[in-house]
């Protein structure tokens, strides 16, 4: 769950959840299943995003939360599903690139794996 806003940067959650989601937002859910898509997720006010572009966005603020508003570490490595295919993991990994935070660093993907006792 992803809220958008128009002055500030995009917050993960929703403001049940999240103490620093103080205003109206624009709540977003239901994108991480459609990344890849060639058809965009529509929100409650008509505009159309990009999944993976919302990924993108959510990681970035769960980064910054992380980190308490700090600069990001230089190189960062992002899990994806493992039953993804070749198409959604390129359409993540180039969204990912595309964040100005993350252009000039080192990131990578992998598949999240579980390890079992």
């Amino acid at each position: 769950m992803l809220t958008l806003y128009r002055q500030r940067p995009p917050e993960v959650g929703v403001p049940s959840e999240n103490p620093r989601l103080d205003e109206p937002g624009l709540v977003i859910t239901d994108f991480v299943d459609r990344v890849g898509d060639s058809v965009g997720i529509v929100a409650a006010d008509g505009s159309v995003y990009r999944s993976e572009a919302l990924v993108a966005d959510a990681l970035l603020a769960l980064a910054y939360t992380a980190t308490g508003g700090r600069a990001l570490p230089g190189s960062v490595t992002v899990t994806y599903p493992a039953h993804w295919g070749p198409a959604a993991v390129a359409a993540l990994d180039s969204a990912l690139r595309r964040a100005s935070e993350w252009s000039h660093g080192t990131s990578s993907t992998g598949p999240a794996t579980v390890t079992a006792p």
